[in-house]
């Protein structure tokens, strides 16, 4: 006949060592936030959000990824522009 080892299993363990506590890594325990902004972003809202992040949760680096870094000059342009409003098929 077959002899089987009996090993013991990690919900046995468990019951054994109440000290042992294996929690699953969560988003919010990672210390690099990566941030993705569509449309551009201005030096002054980077500075928020630095400010932020080190305010709320020191020790975090931030990652700030962005189409374009918009200058101030650029903000009415983008607001009030109608030639954005066209598509641009490419004819």
């Amino acid at each position: 006949m077959t002899t089987f080892i009996k090993t013991p299993s990690i919900s046995n363990f468990k019951q054994s060592c109440p000290d042992f506590q294996v929690s699953r890594p969560r988003p919010r325990d990672n210390p690099l936030l990566f941030l993705f902004l569509v449309g551009g972003v201005t030096p002054s809202e980077l500075r928020l959000v630095k400010d932020t992040v080190a305010a709320l949760k020191p020790g975090t680096q931030v990652l700030v990824l962005s189409t374009r870094l918009l200058r101030p000059a650029d903000i009415p342009e983008l607001l009030f522009s109608t030639q954005r409003l066209r598509p641009d098929v490419g004819f």
